[in-house]
């Protein structure tokens, strides 16, 4: 009986090393191409941290650019990713190193890349990679990010803008406004205007520059009929 008992405890000791399993963050893929733009136009694209187990100090970072933003030599190309972080919370832009924290087991956050060339970016593929790691997992995962630029394309038209909406909006209150303005070259910027006076800059929501939707809040607290413009 003496002899049976230290066989025992290697067995359960065995037994318990092989249902430990590491942690680890992964990208949920290895490339994002992102498609085409022309310079002045701006193309997203997302993928998405995944963490198995906890993963402490959890952190993103650019290992490689074709142009890197951080120097003012080459200024013409931007691709950056924009981390929305729902835990911990928070918002950040990736140039070099976003920390995200700790994430939980099957914790995800989403990571949205954007690609906008400058007017004088000479066309060709483009690209950045990307690294996700951790101390639990140092090697970590790489994403390679891509776009292509296309040359430019001749400025044929005016920017268009389609109706302000909505059309009614409660005394005293915020209300959020929204247009859609499209140009084949790119919309730089879209100003709102309330009774001919402009209330600044409106701000891209979704779509691209060549076509997409601008919105800005503002509240009155003047009843009565008013003309929004754009």
């Amino acid at each position: 009986m003496k002899k049976i008992i230290p066989l025992i405890a290697i067995i359960l000791l065995a037994g318990i090393a092989q249902g430990v399993s590491a942690a680890s963050v992964d990208w949920d893929r290895t490339m994002l191409d992102l498609g085409n733009v022309v310079p002045g136009g701006t193309i997203f694209g997302s993928a998405t941290v995944v963490s198995t187990g906890i993963n402490n100090n959890v952190r993103i970072v650019e290992q490689d650019v074709s142009l890197d933003p951080l120097y003012p030599n080459s200024p013409y190309y931007r691709l950056y990713g924009l981390i929305n972080i729902t835990s911990p919370p928070g918002r950040g832009e990736i140039y070099d190193i976003v920390e995200l924290g700790t994430l939980g087991d099957g914790q995800r956050v989403n990571v949205e890349f954007k690609c906008e060339p400058r007017q004088n970016l000479p066309p060709g593929d483009y690209w950045a990679t990307f690294s996700v790691n951790s101390t639990e997992d140092v090697p970590g995962s790489i994403l390679n990010v891509t776009c292509i630029v296309l040359p430019s394309s001749p400025d044929i038209q005016p920017p268009t803008v389609s109706s302000v909406t909505p059309t009614t909006a409660i005394q005293g209150q915020p209300q959020t406004y929204r247009v859609t303005a499209t140009d084949n070259v790119g919309v730089v910027s879209c100003n709102f205007f309330w009774d001919s006076v402009d209330k600044g800059a409106m701000t891209l929501v979704s779509g691209n520059a060549q076509n997409g939707v601008w919105a800005k809040t503002y509240t009155e607290n003047v009843a009565g009929t008013h003309v929004a413009k754009a």
